[in-house]
């Protein structure tokens, strides 16, 4: 898988990328990255109780946490060997937790804004940020 990265868009959806120039990859799955949930104003998790240092105003880094929830990747390694040759060898070496913001509004669907500025005219240059696969719609009313 060396230089490789797969992001599957049909059913459980999941991405596997290579990690920046680690030689290692990042593993991701719709189904099980999300580990905590949380609907309040500010973020409240009950992993909190036990850190003075981890409140809803003042997050500390879930990495460094003795507290952290266990990781999912074994879901995450049965989901995307589904994708890959029997063959392929899966090492885990550790899990990278953050803090992943919704808006309100896209609770039931998971949508994402989209932004998009032109930055230049000749050559036409855009700077596109968005989150989801829909934004190529708004793309098309810009560009």
């Amino acid at each position: 898988l060396q230089g490789l990265g797969l992001t599957v868009m049909d059913g459980p959806f999941g991405s596997i990328m290579p990690f920046g120039k680690s030689g290692l990859h990042s593993l991701s799955s719709v189904a099980y990255t999300h580990h905590k949930v949380s609907y309040e104003n500010l973020p409240h998790f009950d992993c909190q109780r036990q850190r003075a240092d981890c409140r809803p105003d003042l997050l500390a880094d879930c990495n460094e946490c003795a507290v952290k929830p266990r990781s999912n990747y074994r879901k995450m390694f049965a989901q995307m060997k589904q994708y890959f040759r029997p063959e392929i060898g899966w090492q885990y070496f550790h899990s990278l937790f953050t803090i992943k913001s919704k808006l309100r509004a896209n609770y039931i669907d998971d949508g994402r804004p989209t932004e998009i500025n032109r930055l230049h005219d000749d050559p036409p240059f855009y700077c596109i940020f968005a989150g989801k696969i829909n934004s190529i719609y708004e793309i098309e009313k810009v560009v």
